[in-house]
């Protein structure tokens, strides 16, 4: 089962193997990177404010929460204090989001896999996935498990990027790229613009996350694209009908 961290249990980073310290370091660099990201500051968290201020959601799963940046950004700016639940499968982002959180907070941290979650048949009234499909080699399954994570009248919001331009890019090297992207998740690792670490980035079209919710007897409520200087594509709101 998902387990939750206490920051108590980690006294001080410095007695830790050097792959730990690391790791450690890394989540404090990617959280501190996304205070100055206008993606996540100019879009997506006003969005979710806006969502949730309207839906009054009590209950919010953030799956693959990192640091928990957006979802403690979004909660300084609501008008009611939902509960949170923050999962990641790394303790060392699980540990800057507890350090980090804010006093009043309403939340419980959790490191393990989504899925255990899911088969638990605990539910929950709004659950984000802000880019984690991304770094998941399998959508469909994840889209599974976070839908039968939903309350009956629960809201799924999904935040991915164009990954056209990625796509093209890779094209350069690789022409095969975007014809592949058309039939089939593409892995395309690349460096985190945060920690300057390699990760897995798996390009899944818009069209194809649309297509598996629906299968999945959902109500795609809003598709919502942002134009910014990233092109981030963001298409959120899809509730269980």
């Amino acid at each position: 089962m998902p387990y939750q961290l206490k920051s108590a249990s980690f006294e001080n980073m410095k007695g830790a193997s050097a792959k730990i310290e690391q790791s450690y370091l890394e989540a404090v660099a990617w959280d501190d990177g996304c205070a100055v990201d206008s993606v996540r500051n100019e879009y997506i968290i006003p969005f979710l404010v806006k969502l949730l201020t309207r839906e009054r959601k009590p209950t919010i799963l953030d799956i693959g929460t990192g640091t928990g940046y957006i979802p403690r950004s979004v909660d300084t700016m609501l008008t009611y204090r939902p509960h949170w639940t923050l999962v990641d499968t790394e303790p060392n982002r699980i540990l800057v989001a507890e350090q980090r959180l804010p006093s009043d907070m309403q939340c419980t941290c959790l490191i393990g896999d989504i899925a255990r979650i899911a088969g638990s048949g605990r539910t929950f009234d709004a659950v984000l996935l802000t880019f984690t499909l991304l770094e998941t080699r399998d959508a469909e399954v994840m889209l599974d498990w976070a839908i039968q994570s939903l309350s009956e009248d629960g809201v799924l919001v999904v935040v991915i990027p164009d990954v056209w331009r990625d796509a093209l890019a890779a094209a350069q090297i690789d022409p095969s790229v975007p014809h592949r992207l058309l039939d089939e998740a593409i892995d395309m690792r690349k460096i985190d613009k945060f920690t300057g670490s390699s990760y897995p980035f798996f390009a899944l079209r818009t069209e194809t996350l649309i297509s598996t919710v629906l299968k999945f007897a959902c109500v795609l409520e809003n598709l919502l694209a942002v134009g910014c200087q990233n092109e981030v594509t963001c298409p959120p709101a899809v509730p269980r009908s």
